[in-house]
């Protein structure tokens, strides 16, 4: 079970499922961020995902626990159809691009109009991986693609699966953001 740290030392009271999907290109680093977050291990010889691949962990949160399933996406441009199925019932989407890879930097253009089209309103953090790596995406680009999309990407983070830089941080940082939302959306009126 991963552990975020909380302020209060309050019993675990709730259990939640939540379902985390990861986007982004091919190379964009998904999985290898998964295993690091999932094992604490690093592997950069893993295989393409095809389709979709599935984990779950029980996270510590605040004074709940959470039961996250995470729905790894494959990045191939002929298995994007399979989104619209697969994007259905997620809490939060994590948006990865790699940053030595300013090529694919693109693609990403058209995964946030394909979650705009799925799930509108569900809030996806932005992901720049292999931070240990020399950056070949400006930042302004990064900026001016956050302010474009400003109505989706509601933060963004880098991270190196590799060295285990903010691996841990980004759960810390969507969890915090999914709580938010739920802690404020409308009550429904009972009948």
């Amino acid at each position: 079970m991963i552990n975020i740290p909380n302020n209060e030392q309050s019993k675990l009271k709730m259990e939640f499922t939540l379902k985390i999907s990861l986007v982004g290109d091919t190379t964009a680093g998904k999985s290898t961020f998964l295993m690091r977050l999932l094992t604490g291990e690093y592997n950069d010889h893993l295989i393409m995902t095809v389709g979709v691949d599935f984990a779950q962990e029980k996270i510590k949160f605040e004074n709940a626990i959470l039961k996250c399933q995470f729905w790894d996406m494959t990045g191939t441009q002929r298995f994007k159809f399979l989104y619209t199925t697969y994007l259905k019932g997620t809490d939060g989407v994590l948006l990865f691009f790699a940053l030595n890879e300013p090529d694919r930097f693109q693609l990403l253009l058209e995964d946030l109009e394909k979650l705009k089209e799925i799930i509108p309103d569900i809030p996806i953090l932005l992901i720049g991986t292999k931070s240990e790596i020399d950056a070949k995406i400006s930042k302004s680009d990064i900026v001016e693609l956050i302010q474009r999309h400003n109505n989706q990407i509601f933060d963004y983070i880098e991270i190196s699966s590799k060295t285990g830089k903010n691996v841990n941080k980004v759960m810390e940082i969507l969890l915090s953001k999914i709580f938010y939302i739920s802690l404020n959306a409308p009550k429904k009126q009972k009948k």
